[in-house]
């Protein structure tokens, strides 16, 4: 390798785009051309000289600031609970009106709602502003519905369920106004299943999300059970829900599964 290659700092690819060369580098490294591996080079600062295809996976897959991220995440919330509210939701029952309060939310036969990493740590951020007591006993709640219903086994297929330990008899849903996730926004109490607002638009809300999370987190990460999430998501400044529960992962820290 010429000196000049040392010192250049791009990425090459060769004619059918089977490889990559990474220049700059003590030593040159040859690497599949994955998703990954170009999100790691915009991580590094480097110069991306490559295909075109290459070149579009990057832009497509910019990466996020978490701040920045958690912002579109609440706009794109806020889109979905408006096209929700202003076409379907009047054709269903009211829950101001509703004789048995939280009897869906905490329907442990019926609730299998899924988040990313992104959602959880929204959903942090707003207990974290509890007082200590409450924000305490929250987590504790999360804690205990992962045991009780079994949801940390690993084998989740997206069956398992439980009852939401986000709402509270007398206040509801805790993360109603600023972090309730999609499928929660989605569903309300319709007669008729012509009412219920069809799913493609929950697909395609959980598939901007999953975009928004990847483009944070560098990669697609896994969808689990909202309680599972909860818990292994910590965010700056929150810590974990029982300092010396090691189901809880530092703060900023994105769970590997």
């Amino acid at each position: 390798m010429t000196d000049e290659n040392k010192n250049s700092q791009s990425v090459t690819a060769d004619a059918n785009n089977s490889r990559m060369i990474l220049l700059g580098c003590p030593e040159v490294v040859a690497v599949k051309p994955d998703q990954n591996y170009y999100l790691n080079i915009v991580r590094r600062g480097l110069e991306i000289v490559c295909s075109e295809g290459a070149r579009r996976k990057v832009r497509e897959m910019k990466l996020l600031s978490k701040t920045l991220a958690l912002k579109k995440l609440a706009l794109l919330r806020e889109g979905f609970a408006q096209v929700i509210k202003g076409s379907y939701e009047s054709r269903a029952k009211s829950c101001a009106a509703c004789t048995t309060p939280g009897a869906c939310c905490l329907d442990e036969h019926f609730v299998n709602v899924r988040i990313t990493t992104l959602e959880a740590v929204a959903i942090r951020k707003t207990i974290d502003q509890f007082d200590e007591r409450r924000r305490l006993a929250v987590y504790e709640r999360v804690d205990q519905t992962v045991v009780k219903f079994g949801l940390s086994k690993g084998d989740d297929v997206g069956q398992q369920t439980y009852a939401c330990p986000l709402f509270e008899a007398g206040r509801g849903c805790l993360v109603h106004e600023t972090a309730k996730p999609l499928p929660c926004i989605h569903h309300a109490c319709y007669e008729k299943r012509a009412d219920l607002p069809p799913d493609r638009l929950l697909d395609e809300g959980e598939e901007k999300i999953a975009r928004l999370n990847a483009r944070v987190y560098g990669r697609k990460t896994a969808v689990l059970p909202l309680p599972v999430m909860i818990s292994r998501t910590a965010v700056s400044g929150s810590g974990p829900a029982r300092p010396n529960n090691e189901s809880h992962h530092k703060a900023d820290e994105e769970p590997t599964y």
